[in-house]
């Protein structure tokens, strides 16, 4: 077997319509080809240059290979087929020139392809990729040290797993065309034949994937069988079973999808000895509903029968935007806090309908418990300007009574960085000595004029209902004793009931917080609202 000896940097390569490219240094390889970095002769344009050279029987003359008859067969430099391969090598050059006619026909039917600029005589150029461009290999070694933006404190590999989700989905797109329209199947589909277009390596945000790479390409012909000798070279980790009788149709793609999806989510180990990719998701710190629906994706997308995948990319894609939809963009508390925080009873009153995610989802992510969650949820419950509160300072002043918003504003302005003391009381993350202050002030002030406050702001009944009715199934000593409080002193009166939660997010759980100002008795807040 001969070793695949690289061209050597400066070497000239002429295309056949005369176009000249000098090597600068090899940047990949696959099965079929060696991969280098290059520029035109004239002028310094960036270009890769694909040299084809088969792994395993092939080699490169270190000087020309002459007949009998002296007559040069081989040229010194040039890649020729080992002794008894000449069959497989010519099948596989047929097949290596064949990637750019896939590739130049595929690129009319989606942007998401990189195709041949040139081919011929063993070597293909394509455009050169810019510095906003990589392979998903170099993509996610890159995330050995610059992992993708954190969404949640809590779920560190939220952010990792969302960006696997949009590599994927945009994938699809890709195929989806390929399929339905040419009837092409790649057959190759792996990190290093899939490229990330994008502004950031860690956020997927303005990003898209693209194509390369069709050698093993084949149209698809219902009922018909393929030589396997079509796919010999495809990237084994990302190989169907189907392979080994050459059976193939589009769901052969999807198989390589749902593993490429394994590999996004947990990289090499994914494809460990010692685990499989189904285990290696169960290690992924996202919270469990979406970990079941990733595990349930993968599972279809790589079942061993064909007849148990997903039928086609559009299939595919649709369940991905589904997981995707339902994840966030960003946390509501941005502290790893369990509780129901001010931020929490701010996008309850503004409700979340653009991003169908809702502080109910986020509790119970982070309390660990599955709740049924109706779309009424996201439904906002207040009367606000605008549909949102400018800021947090603005939702302060909106929802709490003058003299409340007027410590607050106090402790905020004279804290050295206002910015963050803000979060803190909106994550309830404050001193108890500001809390034991509060607490004292609604006691000699009563609960009248926060009741007027809610009464004024609340609107829509039945959201709130809802609301409180997901609070109420979350599990916590905290949320049992709102609850006794809530049924008590609101006496069904829906704007007390606001009043109460407005509390319980502004003093939280803890020695001072909203157990204390009722001072262990539902009945001294009922007496509140007398006063």
């Amino acid at each position: 077997m001969g070793i695949r000896i690289p061209l050597k940097a400066g070497t000239v390569i002429r295309m056949p319509n005369q176009g000249k490219y000098i090597i600068e240094e090899k940047i990949g390889e696959g099965g079929l080809s060696l991969v280098y970095s290059a520029k035109t002769m004239t002028n310094g344009y960036p270009v890769i240059i694909k040299e084809f050279f088969p792994y395993g029987y092939a080699q490169r003359a270190v000087r020309p290979v002459r007949a009998a008859d002296g007559t040069i067969l081989v040229r010194k430099g040039c890649v020729y087929a080992e002794a008894g391969s000449e069959e497989r090598f010519q099948r596989c050059l047929k097949a290596f020139e064949q990637e750019g006619q896939f590739g130049s026909v595929a690129h009319l039917t989606s942007f998401q392809v990189i195709s041949f600029a040139d081919c011929g005589d063993g070597y293909a150029v394509l455009p050169g990729w810019s510095s906003d461009t990589c392979s998903l290999e170099d993509l996610v070694n890159g995330w050995l040290e610059s992992p993708p933006g954190a969404i949640d404190p809590v779920f560190s590999d939220l952010g990792r797993v969302r960006f696997a989700l949009v590599i994927i989905s945009s994938l699809l797109t890709a195929l989806t065309s390929l399929h339905e329209q040419l009837h092409l199947l790649h057959l190759d589909i792996s990190p290093n034949n899939i490229v990330w277009a994008g502004q950031s390596r860690t956020s997927p945000q303005h990003g898209t994937t693209f194509l390369t790479d069709f050698g093993c390409s084949v149209l698809l012909a219902e009922g018909s069988s393929f030589p396997a000798e079509y796919v010999l070279s495809c990237s084994r980790d990302y190989a169907a079973p189907e392979y080994q009788d050459g059976k193939l149709d589009c769901t052969t793609d999807i198989y390589a999808v749902g593993r490429l999806l394994a590999f996004l989510c947990r990289g090499h180990r994914a494809f460990d000895l010692h685990t499989t990719p189904e285990a290696e998701i169960q290690r992924l710190k996202i919270p469990d509903r979406h970990r079941q629906t990733l595990s349930a994706i993968l599972k279809k997308a790589t079942a061993v029968l064909m007849t148990e995948r997903y039928p086609s990319a559009r299939a595919m894609q649709e369940a991905v935007q589904l997981l995707l939809d339902a994840m966030p963009l960003h946390p509501i508390n941005e502290n790893n806090t369990d509780a129901f925080t001010l931020y929490s009873l701010k996008f309850l009153m503004e409700g979340s309908r653009a991003t169908h995610y809702s502080w109910a989802n986020e509790l119970c992510d982070r309390r660990g418990v599955s709740i049924d969650i109706p779309e009424f949820a996201c439904c906002p419950i207040a009367s606000i300007p605008s549909g949102r509160f400018s800021d947090d300072r603005r939702f302060l002043q909106t929802t709490l009574p003058e003299e409340i918003f007027d410590y607050l504003q106090k402790k905020i302005n004279a804290s050295p960085d206002p910015r963050q003391t803000l979060g803190q009381i909106m994550s309830g993350n404050y001193p108890d000595l500001w809390k034991r202050e509060l607490s004292s002030m609604f006691m000699n002030y009563g609960l009248n004029r926060l009741f007027a406050i809610c009464r004024s702001l609340l609107t829509a009944e039945r959201a709130f209902d809802t609301d409180i009715n997901l609070l109420f199934h979350l599990p916590g000593d905290d949320i049992d004793y709102f609850q006794r409080c809530f049924l008590e002193c609101s006496g069904g009166d829906r704007s007390k009931g606001l009043a109460l939660l407005v509390l319980f997010a502004l003093l939280g759980k803890g020695e001072f917080g909203f157990a204390h100002l009722a001072r262990h008795s539902p009945s001294e807040l009922r007496r509140m609202f007398d006063q």
